[in-house]
């Protein structure tokens, strides 16, 4: 009988999944815009994984950067798209610090030079790359400066409910990006 139940909730003004295509008002404002060719807010000022607190500039020394927007204290796609690209740069015959440099921007004010610490340590051994430390960078920020490299890089997230109910996750793509001196 589960299929007579299912059979009468359809109806032709109302076709079965027809919530499940459309994107939720909350997310309105996430998403990736490209910006090619935007420069980076390169004064605006963020946080090492050390506590070290600097420019954007300070990160990048003419190389080109390879660049990831995530937040520290995910537990769902961020860490995938690190493991993602520590796993896909340990493939290539590129030497971080002497190719090309890593730079991953925390979109949470929350996150911490101690989070970003712990997600570094984790992002060099899935790299294969423990001794290239010093070409792997992860950063916090405050929220005028996260806004700042979000909206330079069109990577547009929303703060959305947790499963208990708090605003301690965020809707955003998944993306790997490229910064060229």
């Amino acid at each position: 009988m589960a299929g007579a139940a299912g059979a009468q909730g359809y109806s032709a003004d109302k076709p079965l999944g027809m919530t499940a295509q459309q994107r939720p008002d909350y997310l309105a404002h996430a998403g990736l815009e490209q910006r090619l060719g935007q420069p980076l807010p390169m004064q605006a000022q963020f946080t090492d994984e050390t506590g070290r607190t600097a420019p954007l500039s300070s990160w990048f020394d003419g190389k080109p950067v390879v660049m990831a927007e995530v937040y520290y204290k995910c537990s769902m796609l961020c860490p995938q798209v690190l493991r993602g690209l520590a796993t896909g740069l340990k493939s290539t015959t590129l030497v971080p610090g002497k190719d090309y440099e890593v730079l991953t921007v925390s979109i949470d004010p929350m996150d911490t030079p101690t989070d970003a610490a712990t997600e570094k340590r984790t992002f060099l051994s899935d790299m294969g790359r423990p001794e290239r430390t010093g070409a792997v960078h992860f950063l916090t920020a405050n929220q005028a400066s996260i806004d700042a490299i979000s909206e330079a890089t069109g990577f547009h997230f929303v703060r959305v409910p947790g499963p208990d109910g708090k605003m301690d996750q965020f809707a955003h793509s998944s993306v790997i990006m490229f910064a060229t001196p």
